[in-house]
């Protein structure tokens, strides 16, 4: 018996060792690299690193400053920019990480992986700076300031799908969510509010993870700008921490300010029709 867990620790080990291994080499092939105070990053030339820095600082700013909150990363993120798709995909999938052909970003949560800070990779594209940058972003940076010292433990609950898209959607620079809202209430084709915050899986149907993409963020712009950001940080913590329904959390954390979900509903699509 001892022989035997003294084996099972051996494996564990080796697991462990070679996970941080795959990952240490997520940066090979990039000898650029450019450190500030909550980045690292990694890329073809230190040019594109220093760029990718200084705006991931940027876009941390902007996220501290829409949640009203004063914490900070307990480690530096860690940014790999490759420099096209092929050599994404094939960086990520010889570390074994799966990621789908149509991936163009992603972010490993600390929760899921053997590793101890965020990471964000992305590749060289049109659309990196302005879109898929913010958006893994603000996935990882969100994820550390909801779960806190608590980032690791797996026994905790996921963030609501729709807090964590929705937010990351929310953060990017370029997002044509508004006007796919707009769309859809005059076809008649909104999502209901009870539906979008119940959704555990990514829609299947291509049409309805498109709403899915466009409402999520909506109701997020219109939570933080019509209650402030400190109290939707208490919404998506409570949602990790508490077992209780999303309709219980929303009266709990908005008290007196929202009774139902049909009175939520009718503000949020009123605000739409007001200000897309």
């Amino acid at each position: 018996m001892i022989l035997f867990k003294k084996a099972i620790v051996l494996i564990v080990i080796l697991l462990i060792t070679h996970a941080a291994l795959a990952f240490n080499g997520l940066n090979e092939g990039l000898p650029g690299s450019y450190r500030s105070m909550n980045f690292e990053v990694y890329a073809p030339d230190r040019d594109k690193a220093k760029k990718v820095c200084l705006l991931s600082e940027k876009y941390y700013k902007q996220l501290l400053k829409r949640l009203r909150y004063g914490g900070m990363l307990d480690k530096k993120c860690r940014v790999y920019v490759y420099s096209d798709h092929e050599d994404y995909l094939t960086s990520l999938r010889s570390a074994g990480i799966r990621v789908p052909d149509w991936s163009a970003g992603c972010h490993l949560p600390r929760r899921y992986y053997v590793y101890g800070y965020p990471i964000v990779c992305g590749y060289v594209e049109p659309n990196f700076l302005s879109a898929t940058l913010p958006h893994e972003l603000t996935h990882a940076i969100f994820a550390e300031f909801v779960y806190g010292s608590m980032i690791e433990e797996k026994r905790l609950k996921p963030l609501p799908l729709w807090i964590d898209e929705g937010m990351a959607v929310y953060m990017q620079k370029k997002s044509n969510y508004k006007y796919v809202c707009k769309d859809v209430l005059k076809e008649n084709t909104f999502i209901s509010l009870s539906k979008l915050i119940s959704f555990d899986n990514y829609p299947s149907g291509e049409n309805e993870l498109r709403l899915f993409y466009a409402q999520s963020p909506s109701l997020v712009e219109y939570l933080l700008n019509t209650y402030g950001g400190s109290k939707f940080l208490s919404l998506a913590k409570k949602s990790v921490f508490k077992d209780k329904s999303t309709e219980d959390l929303l009266r709990s954390v908005y008290f007196a300010k929202i009774k139902s979900l049909n009175e939520l509903e009718n503000n949020w699509i009123n605000y739409i029709k007001e200000n897309y």
